[in-house]
């Protein structure tokens, strides 16, 4: 067999297999891309509902929602109370509808971008955190949207809050007008 021959049979097997991948490739859901190419973290989902800083931005840039930052610490007992606020229906609803949650330990020394030397704990001085809790809120892109809002939340403030923000409230008026609004 030729040179000329044996080229264009290897040519074409290589041809051959990389269509039978393409065909037979099954199309990623933008979490299923999320998982499996875009976060390469060692950093456990939160919870089901909450998640860390780079996948929390990736899903709510991809599902057009806003993101919820709650910078907080397992030791302080505000944040304990927080997290229980969090556990109100109104407020998990609100959050599964028009919120990504995204918890960030204050303390973590865990390493955001991989090729980066960005600490989970920088984003203290990103977004200006000097006590805890303390939530921020970004749009959908990523921006801050909001002043930051410190210390504990009653569910019933926290709900006015994100449905402050959740109905672009924030570009119109302000938050004690809004409140104002909700109870006439």
């Amino acid at each position: 067999m030729n040179k000329t021959v044996k080229n264009l049979l290897i040519s074409g097997s290589a041809l051959f297999f990389t269509l039978s991948m393409i065909t037979n490739a099954k199309a990623l859901d933008p979490t299923e891309y999320l998982e499996s190419r875009t976060i390469n973290t060692k950093k456990e989902v939160v919870s089901h509902d909450w998640y860390d800083y780079k996948r929390g931005l990736f899903l709510a840039e991809q599902n057009k929602k806003f993101a919820v930052l709650n910078f907080c610490t397992s030791e302080d007992r505000f944040c304990q109370k927080i997290a229980q606020s969090f556990q109100d229906e109104e407020v998990k609803k609100l959050l599964a509808e028009k919120f990504v949650a995204i918890n960030i330990e204050g303390t973590s020394k865990f390493r955001i971008e991989s090729n980066k030397a960005m600490l989970e704990k920088d984003l203290l001085k990103k977004y200006e955190i000097e006590a805890y809790p303390s939530l921020v809120f970004l749009d959908p892109k990523g921006k801050q949207i909001s002043g930051l809002v410190k210390g504990y939340l009653a569910p019933e403030k926290l709900v006015v809050i994100l449905k402050y923000i959740s109905s672009d409230a924030y570009k119109k008026t302000t938050l004690s007008a809004f409140e104002k609004s909700l109870k006439k």
